[in-house]
């Protein structure tokens, strides 16, 4: 099947409509209040499921263009997109999908927690290569050290990672985290705070 290059419309208008309308779905789907421990061991009043909204048509498809609408500076400086499973699998997916559509193929890798234990034994799943550069994708950054841990893997494996986009930022402790230690631009649609309000 041939596709004719889709133009995206990257104007002010269309992504603070594509913003506003993801801001609604994840408060609507993702965001529940009460008291919950998080993968950090920390207590929280509030929990975010971004996969209620990424594992859904509208939600994937905002949430990916308004990515890719971020990676347009260093589009031509990368070759691929990547992310911890199972929370950035969607959008690593959609944002690979968007650059085949605009007629800038990315790569899609997925970074698993740990090895698999059969077949090729591998921690990154994808057609990724050594010396390729690799933006990192993820739903939410807390305290950083999975996103963190999910770059060295790429690292490990030969990929170049200078950036790292998340759909929301939890805590700055997580973005303070990711530069220092990982010596990355960390860049983010939401705040925690901004979904809340």
């Amino acid at each position: 099947m041939l596709l004719n290059k889709l133009e995206f419309d990257f104007s002010n208008s269309s992504l603070k409509k594509a913003k506003a309308r993801l801001a609604e779905l994840l408060q609507e789907n993702s965001l529940f209040k009460g008291n919950f421990v998080l993968a950090s061991g920390q207590q929280s009043n509030y929990y975010l499921d971004a996969r209620l909204t990424t594992l859904t048509g509208e939600g994937v498809t905002l949430a990916s263009f308004l990515i890719w609408s971020m990676i347009q500076p260093v589009l031509n400086q990368i070759q691929g997109v990547a992310g911890p499973s199972i929370g950035a699998d969607p959008i690593v997916s959609g944002v690979s999908m968007l650059s085949f559509l605009a007629g800038h193929p990315l790569k899609a890798g997925y970074i698993r927690k740990e090895s698999k234990a059969h077949g090729r034994n591998k921690l990154v799943e994808g057609p990724l290569q050594r010396n390729e550069n690799v933006i990192v994708l993820e739903d939410v950054v807390t305290t950083g050290v999975s996103s963190l841990k999910a770059v060295n893997s790429l690292r490990e494996n030969g990929c170049i990672v200078n950036h790292l986009i998340c759909l929301v930022l939890r805590e700055e402790v997580g973005k303070a985290l990711l530069e220092k230690e990982g010596n990355l631009q960390v860049h983010y649609l939401f705040t925690a705070d901004e979904l809340l309000s």
